[in-house]
């Protein structure tokens, strides 16, 4: 469903390219390539920003609105069902969020809905993923990998970028200090750089100006 939303919206309601669209919403041309094909999903950040450009809800790019249930119903009784399974009470919640209890309320009785910066401190603090919490995998475990004998945490797209990543083993020296640190500005280098190229063949070729 997301995947023909997405290219329905693109084909009748702007004259972009794939490439040119992609750009809009800083991922590369191949990743949004593959959300239009179904073979990728995008995380919650890029799928609100695709929202935002065509001005619809997240749950209408889902096609959850004829399903009956909304983003606020998901984000809340996921974020109830994750203090639960810590075994936390909503005032431990709100103190580690810094914030009044009330309002952390709101978020689990769909009266309010949290900012992505309120949402990914609720998913460090309860540590389920942030793709679970608003409703885009129904598995709560995070994606971990082990660098220099350290367990980082990414999300869907970070892991996707960090196999990838794999095949250039040469990025991966002296990471021994602060791994999670250079682990994440490795992967936003390396994200940038897929938005000049066209196809992984490009890739293949260019990315060595970043060894250095």
């Amino acid at each position: 469903m997301l995947s023909h939303n997405l290219k329905k919206l693109r084909t009748t309601q702007t004259n972009l390219t794939q490439s040119e669209f992609a750009k809009k919403i800083d991922v590369a041309r191949t990743t949004y390539a593959m959300y239009e094909q179904g073979h990728r999903e995008p995380d919650y950040k890029t799928l609100q920003r695709i929202a935002d450009y065509y001005n619809v809800s997240i749950d209408s790019l889902l096609g959850r609105s004829n399903r009956g249930f909304t983003t606020q119903q998901i984000l809340s009784h996921r974020i109830t069902k994750a203090r639960q399974s810590k075994k936390m009470s909503a005032r431990d919640i709100s103190n580690k969020l810094c914030i009044d209890i009330e309002l952390y309320k709101k978020y689990e009785q769909e009266l309010a809905i949290p900012d992505s910066k309120t949402l990914r401190r609720i998913s460090d603090i309860t540590d389920t993923s942030l793709e679970y919490l608003s409703g885009l995998t129904d598995n709560p475990e995070k994606e971990i990998v082990k660098v220099a004998g350290q367990e980082i945490n990414l999300t869907v797209e970070e892991l996707q970028l960090f196999n990838e990543l794999k095949k250039h083993p040469v990025m991966f020296h002296d990471l021994a200090s602060d791994p999670e640190k250079k682990v994440k500005e490795l992967l936003k280098m390396y994200k940038m750089k897929k938005m000049f190229l066209e196809d992984d063949e490009e890739l293949g070729d260019g990315f060595g100006d970043l060894e250095d």
